[in-house]
């Protein structure tokens, strides 16, 4: 975050500020995120993802992570 020049990011309940995340807390954020994956005759044909927040995509970019890992 200091790299980046952030200062903090919203990932508290009401988008309340954080300075200092957690590993849990940035891992939470990604708890509801679903993939779903539809199959003919037993060959998958087609995936689905469930929509990345803005906070979401910006713990991406910080860690490194592409956001394409989750189908965006």
């Amino acid at each position: 975050m200091n790299t980046r020049g952030l200062r903090s990011i919203p990932i508290y309940p009401e988008e309340r500020a954080c300075r200092a995340p957690t590993a849990d807390k940035l891992l939470g954020l990604f708890d509801g995120v679903r993939r779903h994956r539809l199959f003919s005759n037993g060959q998958p044909i087609q995936m689905f993802w469930d929509t990345l927040t803005d906070v979401q995509r910006i713990v991406l970019d910080l860690l490194g992570i592409p956001t394409a890992a989750y189908g965006q």
